[in-house]
């Protein structure tokens, strides 16, 4: 019998997850996404590979040991390999920073979104509260759970208030959301931040310059 969890993994700094095909454009290398909603993701694969490389960090610290990661990630040698005994799904794209005129930013998010992960919640038997409003939602307006929505604008977008929103505050422990239609929203992120990376050499020169598309 399977125990399933959630995470929630809550990026502190600009992630990139490759996609791994090079472009011939000023990108260098475009953000994983998802295949049917074209929103960005991060593959299983690329999060059960991060979470190894962390793990093996630790072992190398001396806070687990091998064993332990053979178990959560499985084993491959020569001769002989064996599966982990964890899982891992894909991480989704739950919300994404926006800007505000009067806030350092909202978290953005569609009432697809919140569907979708209500409808994962009830195949894994995890419980979550998280509901959003069925009524249509403009395009040209941010729907927000701040009480007092006079004079703010959200990515450039009029703002007017969420109703039934607690449980998207619950869910993200943060009290500013701004609710999109799945339309603007996708919208969105299709312009992510193209930022400029640098490969230094030994002696501090440039030796590859590049850009990234990164949430």
């Amino acid at each position: 019998m399977y125990r399933n969890r959630f995470f929630i993994i809550k990026a502190v700094t600009n992630m990139h997850v490759g996609s791994g095909e090079q472009t011939f454009s000023v990108v260098d290398n475009m953000v994983q996404r998802d295949a049917v909603t074209q929103m960005p993701m991060i593959q299983a694969s690329s999060l059960k590979g991060a979470l190894r490389d962390f793990a093996l960090m630790c072992r190398d610290a001396g806070k687990i040991d091998n064993d332990f990661v053979n178990r959560i990630f499985g084993y491959e040698g020569e001769g002989a390999s064996t599966p982990g005994e964890f899982r891992f799904l894909q991480a989704n794209l739950l919300a994404l920073p926006v800007r505000s005129n009067q806030r350092p930013f909202y978290l953005a998010v569609t009432q697809e979104i919140i569907r979708d992960l209500e409808s994962l919640a009830d195949v894994l038997n995890v419980n979550i509260a998280a509901q959003t409003s069925d009524a249509i939602l403009n395009d040209n307006l941010a729907y927000i759970t701040d009480e007092d929505v006079t004079d703010i604008q959200v990515e450039d977008f009029d703002c007017q208030a969420a109703k039934g929103s607690d449980d998207i505050k619950k869910l993200f422990g943060y009290g500013h959301i701004a609710l999109f239609n799945d339309k603007t929203f996708k919208q969105i992120t299709q312009i992510l931040p193209v930022m400029a990376r640098n490969k230094l050499g030994k002696d501090g020169t440039s030796e590859n310059q590049f850009y990234l598309v990164e949430i």
